[in-house]
């Protein structure tokens, strides 16, 4: 790597593009801003860099104990060699503990030894680096910077329309209005819930259920609750990336009923699709909505339920602020509520040029991360 250049080491950087776009879409244009970005690995890691940048470090918690603990065991081991090289550790905070929270007792370990380790958080909206404080006090003072989640805008084909997309998706004729969810199935997500709600709905309403469910205990639940009813269509397997547009260009709406939410990649990618995005809350219903993929606080830092719908509002009134309340609503997951949202989704139009989106523009997104990295190597 050239030794002009600001070097930052990225866990990930590139490899997971095909899974998520989000992080080439940040480092895509580094360069311009005499930043090298590469992937983490051991030969980076030893080549000094200037910046190791962590996303997702709580992930492997949701899978196997024993892969979590080596895992983790190894990057504890990597960042604090790193950090003795001389190198900044920044953390980007799209989840502040494990989706599935099946070890929390392991994982709060990880936690307490990770979280001494990092010079430097960056979180995807001001409500979010809030509530990141208050749940991780560990962090308050240390620098921090908000850097918004880029959108999704030509990452994935898109070419069809409303009725070409509802066609391909076999869908009926008579077809009023169609809800889509969209994503990995988690228990978090609160699918079924949102099925038996839709269920409440009148019959020419239907919703789109897309998206892989790895624990088979999370789909039988979900086909339970869907039944026979031929409203509900189920496709429960990966989305390739030439399908994805269907989902997002049949539907009127796309819903978010999860529990609790601190970042949402999805509500990104629906707004990214010219869709308006209905988020649960929980509580009282906000006016709008709220955005952007998570999960609120571990327990044993704080933050109750009433917390996390707390801090899932603030984020309701941040991303409306960012794209006007017309395209967020959020609100107590039910059939009244999905009403109002159909609603007022026929109020947009089918397609649009983007500039709701303008605060997310890939570009400034780079821009900004770039201004963090140098800020930070700029740090005593």
């Amino acid at each position: 790597m050239s030794r002009d250049l600001l070097r930052v080491v990225a866990r990930p950087a590139f490899k997971n593009q095909a899974v998520n776009p989000y992080n080439a879409r940040i480092y895509g244009g580094m360069d311009r801003y005499g930043i090298q970005v590469v992937e983490y690995g051991p030969a980076a890691l030893l080549a000094r860099p200037d910046i190791v940048h962590v996303h997702w470090p709580e992930s492997s918690f949701n899978h196997g104990l024993l892969g979590a603990r080596l895992t983790t065991h190894a990057l504890l081991l990597a960042l604090k060699s790193a950090r003795q090289r001389g190198a900044k550790i920044v953390w980007t905070m799209h989840n502040l503990r494990a989706h599935e929270r099946r070890y929390p007792s392991t994982e709060a370990v990880f936690w307490q030894r990770f979280l001494p380790l990092v010079d430097a958080t960056i979180a995807l909206s001001q409500a979010s680096l809030d509530f990141a404080r208050q749940a991780r006090p560990e962090i308050a003072d240390k620098p921090s910077f908000v850097v918004r989640h880029p959108d999704y805008r030509g990452a994935y084909p898109d070419d069809v329309d409303r009725i070409e997309a509802r066609r391909r998706l076999g869908l009926p004729p008579e077809t009023q209005a169609v809800i889509t969810f969209f994503g990995h199935i988690k228990a978090y997500k609160n699918v079924p819930a949102l099925i038996e709600t839709v269920r409440a709905l009148p019959p020419d309403i239907v919703l789109l259920v897309a998206g892989r469910a790895r624990d088979p205990s999370a789909a039988e639940l979900i086909r339970n609750a869907a039944g026979n009813d031929p409203r509900i269509r189920l496709t429960l397997r990966h989305i390739e990336d030439d399908e994805t547009q269907l989902f997002f260009r049949a539907a009127d709406l796309v819903a978010l009923p999860y529990h609790d939410i601190l970042n949402s990649g999805t509500a990104l990618l629906a707004l990214s699709f010219d869709r308006p995005v209905w988020l649960s809350v929980g509580g009282e219903p906000s006016e709008g909505g709220a955005n952007t993929v998570a999960d609120g606080v571990d327990a044993a830092s704080a933050a109750s339920a009433t917390d996390a719908s707390g801090s899932a509002r603030a984020l309701a009134r941040d991303l409306q602020a960012a794209v006007g309340t017309q395209w967020v609503r959020s609100g107590p997951l039910s059939a009244e509520q999905l009403q109002a949202a159909l609603l007022g989704s026929q109020q947009l139009p089918e397609r649009t040029s983007g500039d709701h989106l303008r605060l997310f523009s890939p570009a400034a997104v780079t821009q900004t991360t770039a201004g963090v990295f140098h800020s930070v190597v700029a740090q005593p």
